[in-house]
């Protein structure tokens, strides 16, 4: 388990769910365009909240978040230690 937060942790801090990208450091502002928690964020503002949804927020990339947390899920539930 400890494991496993070794590698959310930074992804979090490194996604716009504390902080706007905007106001990151040039060199965190690239790692949150490529962190994939950054997407599941915004497909969850958008999704709850009204107005807020941007048009390059879509379906897909909601699913695709999901789609991910399954695989994760049902790798981590099937591991054998």
């Amino acid at each position: 388990m400890g494991i496993g937060q070794v590698i959310i942790l930074p992804l979090f801090f490194a996604s716009n769910a504390i902080y706007p990208i905007a106001i990151m450091p040039g060199w965190l502002q690239v790692v949150a365009n490529v962190n994939p928690l950054r997407y599941m964020v915004d497909g969850l503002r958008a999704l709850m909240l009204p107005g807020v949804l941007q048009e390059w927020v879509s379906i897909s990339a909601c699913l695709r978040s999901l789609r991910c947390l399954c695989q994760c899920a049902v790798r981590g539930s099937t591991r054998r230690w």
